[in-house]
This record gives C-alpha cells, sequence and structure tokens, in this order.
C-alpha cells in the first residue's frame, strides 16, 4: 500500500483525526479506532467522504480521494480488541 495514513477532517469533525491506514486484508483497506472515540459517530457504512490521505513522502504528497465507509465492527477478543475496524474503499479522486 502506498498510503500509510488517512486524514478525517470535516466541520462536523472537529479536530481533524488521523489514522494509520491498515492492509485489512490482500484487496481491503482500514482503520482501527478505539471504541471510545467519539469520531465513531460519524462514520456509517456506505457513507461517502472526501477523505485525505497522505504518502510516506510527507504532507506534500497528501490526495484527497472520495472514500466509502464499507464496515464498521467491534472487536471485542480478536486482534484489534477494544477498537473498531473501519473498512475503506476508496472510490475516485477528486
Amino acid at each position: 500500500m502506498d498510503r500509510y495514513s488517512v486524514e478525517f477532517s470535516s466541520k462536523n469533525i472537529i479536530p481533524a483525526h488521523i489514522f494509520k491506514v491498515w492492509d485489512l486484508t490482500s484487496s481491503r483497506m482500514g482503520i482501527l479506532v478505539k471504541n471510545n472515540s467519539a469520531i465513531l459517530n460519524h462514520l456509517n457504512v456506505g457513507e461517502i467522504m472526501d477523505l485525505k490521505y497522505h504518502a510516506p513522502d510527507g504532507p506534500k504528497a497528501a490526495e484527497c480521494l472520495k472514500t466509502e465507509i464499507k464496515q464498521v465492527t467491534k472487536d471485542d477478543e480478536g486482534r484489534f480488541k477494544g477498537h473498531h475496524v473501519i473498512g475503506l474503499s476508496i472510490i475516485d479522486s477528486l
């Protein structure tokens, strides 16, 4: 994966949140959000958001991409215990 973090920012999400992008499977990516994070109130399956992805080259290499929230799953016992796994799917560049 050539993107290592994603930034969520909008008038509804203050302050902006930046999360590490994880390879969930060979074809899916996502982020981990702590169970008590207020941003969970703004992440709904099927919602399409304009997100800023940052590459390893730093902030100048950021790219805005239209992204669909594909999954919001609470992990109570697995590898990511204490977090929600948020599956993301890039639809198109802006």
